[in-house]
């Protein structure tokens, strides 16, 4: 952006760096000085007071209720299903803690060639069970931010929308596993509730956000001023004055 002369308008070159215009001799620095200072302070006020709206829906999506702080609590649900019995394998259960142990084990080991050399029925649900659990335990903390939108029309879209790929991800996470368990042997390995009740929480989440939308949230709106003047009666003015 070229600097210019705030009285004259003359463009100002790279090597015109005196404090004075060289075609009109107004101080650059002191021409008209408190009055910019007061547009500029008056311009940070008028996107201060665009943004605030966004931040009190945003803070009310969050706490704005006892039922939005309950949905806030609602999101350990998912984590916690994962320290239950995910699965049994060769007669143990296991939680997720155990398979991040046994994945590290086999990389450690040097045993990955051994688990991608296993048969194309096997190894495809075995990726996708665990594909699915990273992404979905990521997606828990995505949803986060998706309910910074959740008092406005177009964000409440936007959560459900990822709600409902919250529930095809724990879905297909959980039908892998199944697939897995058909292609060993129910003897080898097997669902276990862990798995089932972990892709009911995002079901349970995804009928809060819902109830939620219906219900609403209450949100309280911070009163914001430009020079000294309500926000809106001051926009009102401003336009008032373009359209004069």
């Amino acid at each position: 952006m070229k600097a210019t002369c705030p009285k004259c308008g003359r463009v100002l070159r790279a090597w015109e760096w005196r404090q004075n215009c060289p075609q009109c001799g107004v101080n650059l620095i002191g021409y008209d000085l408190q009055a910019r200072l007061q547009r500029d302070a008056d311009q940070a006020e008028t996107e201060f007071a665009m943004v605030q709206p966004y931040i009190d829906r945003a803070k009310a999506s969050y706490v704005g209720s006892k039922a939005a702080i309950v949905r806030m609590v609602c999101h350990l649900l998912p984590f916690g299903m994962l320290f239950l019995p995910l699965c049994r394998s060769n007669g143990e259960w296991m939680q997720i803690v155990n398979i991040v142990q046994s994945v590290i084990y086999i990389v450690q080991h040097g045993m990955l060639q051994q688990v991608l050399h296993m048969p194309t029925g096997e190894l495809v649900p075995l990726i996708g069970a665990l594909a699915g659990t990273v992404l979905c335990i990521l997606s828990v903390i995505v949803h986060l931010g998706f309910l910074a939108g959740s008092c406005s029309q177009k964000g409440r879209r936007r959560l459900f929308r990822f709600d409902a790929v919250m529930i095809l991800i724990a879905g297909a996470s959980v039908a892998c596993l199944c697939a897995l368990s058909a292609a060993q042997g129910a003897e080898m390995l097997a669902p276990g509730v862990g798995a089932f009740a972990y892709l009911a929480s995002f079901i349970a989440l995804t009928v809060y956000d819902i109830v939620l939308a219906r219900t609403g949230i209450p949100v309280q709106y911070t009163q914001c001023y430009i020079a000294g003047i309500p926000a809106e009666e001051f926009l009102q003015q401003q336009e008032a004055t373009a359209h004069s």
